[in-house]
């Protein structure tokens, strides 16, 4: 159940980090329509950002409470990937991001750069929290591949 529960998790993370990437192959013509596009698709992705912060702080109470050494080792994981997105201040980023894409008129060279600069920097940030999850899973299963070699038979 924890392992569906995290893959999930860990889906939805790599699903928001490779969404979040800027789409620069606007052409001048549609160019407005493309900046309505991308303050749209940029709320949507706050929002699916929040429900997945409010979904690792679930698991990660749930797991707190676990009486298994493991999960709650999990928890604290998850408790640190939940405060890296707020050091990183990710919420207040996509605000940014949506608020310029909606409050600039003309999408110049100069502004889409500045736009894009941004885009990246919120992208780094849900890496760096992607890479926290991903950490303690990779830990998990060199732990337990040591173990089993350590249990054959044959092995010193």
């Amino acid at each position: 159940m924890t392992r569906r529960v995290l893959a999930s998790v860990f889906t939805t993370a790599l699903a928001l980090v490779l969404i979040a990437r800027a789409d620069d192959t606007a052409k001048k013509g549609d160019a407005t329509l493309n900046k309505d596009e991308a303050a749209l698709k940029q709320e949507r992705l706050k929002i699916q950002f929040q429900d997945f912060e409010a979904k690792l702080l679930r698991l990660a109470q749930r797991l707190e409470k676990s009486s298994k050494p493991e999960d709650i080792e999990k928890a604290r994981v998850l408790k640190r990937a939940i405060d890296q997105a707020q050091q990183s201040g990710a919420d207040n980023k996509f605000d940014r991001l949506v608020s310029e894409l909606k409050t600039t008129k003309a999408l110049d060279l100069d502004r889409l750069e500045i736009l894009v600069k941004r885009n990246e920097d919120l992208a780094s940030d849900l890496r760096a929290i992607l890479k926290i999850l991903l950490t303690d899973n990779r830990d998990a299963e060199l732990a337990a591949e040591h173990d089993v070699e350590r249990l054959r038979p044959g092995a010193a």
